[in-house]
């Protein structure tokens, strides 16, 4: 099986399975080919080698061995029969990057064997992935990708959600040639940072360490599973007019949502653009095109989005008050109108489209959960 890398570094005893749909699992590097690839794919990103840096990777490394230390001395008072205290406890003068490599958690996806069979020859596997026989490669890492930012929508805990994913590189190329340097340092530095803090009482929790959201994150999964394994869609017999929202099935909407979520993400740094994508993903869930000649199409999709979707966000947030969601939606709608037909002025200070973006995230997150808990209910909006 193929992997990508996530946000998460812990020693697992053995695969975790997110979801038996898509085969996507959970799990450290086991193979001394696996521990290689990675190990050489951390070097890639860090620049290791490079004397202008080298400095900052040996403080890097050492905080990385410090972050072992402490965690190693939290799991002793609390899980000292636990798999990952012994692996601590076992490890014995081997370089950091080999012990960062070993415990890094990956996300497995199925290729068809063709990532393990040729995992020595970074050239050669990558020739095939993108000229020959990479079809399916390609296929399960963008439905992986896809799926994780449904998930990490699901499972932060952030005020502000930035929007990315716990999977750290959004496409094939950058496993193998990594071009931000910054996600694996981070990831490293979060580590040792959230170890250092177990020791607090009042410690803040951390969705991308992976203590603080190991149940959340496998909780989310099987409730996710239940919906992606929905794949029926009805299809139009003579004149029978299908209800729009029976067109797709529930696992291409949420792959689509997904696909959106993505985008914005890693597409694009323009933040009205992220207020435009992500608007639209609550439009697609809620509204439908009016009758054109009894309505007029622009006031009717604006009334839909801002009914439809206050009533999923205020039955599943906490502690909304409906005022608030109404005038919110009724900014963002504004917004979006003003971005999609050119009304705006350019020079004009973000922080009210920012500030759009982080509700929309949070209401976005609201309704697709309205969806997991009660999926005929929000089609039903859709519908009506």
């Amino acid at each position: 099986m193929a992997f990508n890398l996530t946000r998460f570094i812990y020693p697992l005893e053995s695969k975790i399975q997110l979801s038996k749909i898509f085969n996507l699992d959970l799990d450290n590097p086991r193979t001394d080919d696996e521990i290689s690839f990675v190990q050489n794919s951390l070097k890639r990103a860090l620049q290791i080698e490079n004397p202008a840096i080298d400095d900052i990777e040996k403080q890097l490394f050492s905080k990385a061995a410090r972050g072992f230390i402490e965690l190693k001395e939290h799991l002793k008072i609390n899980d000292s029969e636990s798999y990952a205290y012994k692996f601590i406890d076992s490890l014995k003068n081997e370089e950091m990057i080999q012990i960062i490599a070993k415990t890094w958690i990956i996300l497995r996806f199925p290729d068809n064997n063709l990532f393990e069979d040729n995992i020595q020859d970074t050239f050669k596997l990558l020739n095939k992935i993108y000229k020959q026989d990479g079809e399916k490669y390609i296929l399960n890492f963008d439905n992986s990708l896809n799926y994780s930012y449904i998930l990490s929508l699901l499972i932060n805990d952030e005020e502000k959600y930035r929007g990315f994913s716990f999977l750290l590189f959004n496409s094939p190329i950058e496993l193998f040639y990594p071009t931000d340097r910054y996600k694996v340092y981070r990831t490293i530095e979060n580590f040792r940072g959230s170890n250092f803090l177990l020791k607090e009482e009042n410690r803040a929790t951390d969705w991308t360490y992976w203590l603080d959201i190991k149940e959340t994150i496998i909780d989310f999964a099987q409730k996710l599973e239940v919906i992606i394994s929905q794949t029926e869609k009805i299809k139009p017999t003579g004149n029978k007019k299908v209800p729009i929202s029976k067109q797709e099935s529930s696992q291409e909407k949420l792959l689509y949502i997904g696909s959106i979520l993505k985008t914005v993400d890693h597409e694009t740094k323009n933040i009205k653009l992220k207020l435009l994508l992500l608007t639209s993903i609550i439009e697609y869930l809620v509204t439908k095109n009016p009758d054109t000649s009894r309505f007029n199409v622009e006031d009717s999709i604006s009334k839909q989005f801002k009914l439809k979707s206050a009533i999923l966000i205020y039955l599943n947030s906490v502690n909304e008050n409906l005022d608030n969601i109404k005038n919110s939606l009724d900014n963002i709608y504004t917004q979006r109108s003003n971005v999609a037909h050119g009304n705006y002025n350019s020079k004009k200070d973000n922080s009210d489209y920012l500030k759009s973006v982080f509700n929309l995230y949070d209401y976005i997150k609201a309704m697709i959960l309205a969806y997991i808990k009660d999926k005929n209910f929000v089609d039903y909006l859709k519908d009506n």
